[in-house]
């Protein structure tokens, strides 16, 4: 992408540690982290990066909840809970900041092929079963791969997204579009 800022520590040139946490995040389901503590974790963190990033009269903040946040999912309900509160989170700060030159956005990944969604089908029972009824559900025909997310976050750290803020982004191959 012609024209990416890049703020210091947020993306290497090659972006390949930023591929490598996207799959570390994806594949660390959370499960047993009870939602109140994941909201108080991104409280707690985010004033120091969002002074810093005042401070300099720019920044990117740039989020990775689910899809599970924006449409629920069955027997997930702690999972969407945090998944909804960081959207929500993420909006309000999108608020708060913008006056700041300073973007919050949200990208949400969908059903992608990760250890976390092995480890949900196989708890669901019939995981060949759940796979083949997930990509008949995706208009695109397939499920996610982590290789697909970059792009949707490299965007919103890009100079191209400069008058985007507050927005939710659903990396989910059509899965989630509204009519």
């Amino acid at each position: 992408m012609q024209g990416l800022r890049i703020s210091p520590g947020l993306l290497p040139p090659e972006c390949e540690a930023l591929r490598a946490e996207v799959r570390a995040f994806l594949a660390d389901a959370m499960a047993d982290v009870p939602v109140a503590r994941r909201v108080r974790n991104w409280a707690g963190s985010n004033p120091e990066f969002t002074r810093k990033m005042a401070a300099r009269g720019w920044g990117r903040v740039i989020n990775i909840s689910s899809i599970v946040g924006r449409i629920g999912n069955f027997g997930q309900a702690n999972y969407a809970a945090a998944k909804a509160g960081l959207i929500g989170f993420t909006k309000t700060l999108a608020r708060e900041m913008a006056s700041k030159n300073i973007q919050l956005n949200v990208v949400c990944p969908g059903l992608t092929e990760t250890n976390m969604l092995e480890q949900f089908m196989q708890g669901a029972g019939n995981p060949e079963k759940l796979r083949e009824a997930y990509r008949r559900a995706i208009p695109a025909g397939r499920l996610g791969k982590p290789e697909d997310l970059p792009g949707a976050i490299l965007f919103f750290a890009s100079d191209d997204a400069d008058f985007i803020t507050g927005q939710v982004l659903s990396v989910s191959g059509g899965l989630t579009m509204h009519g």
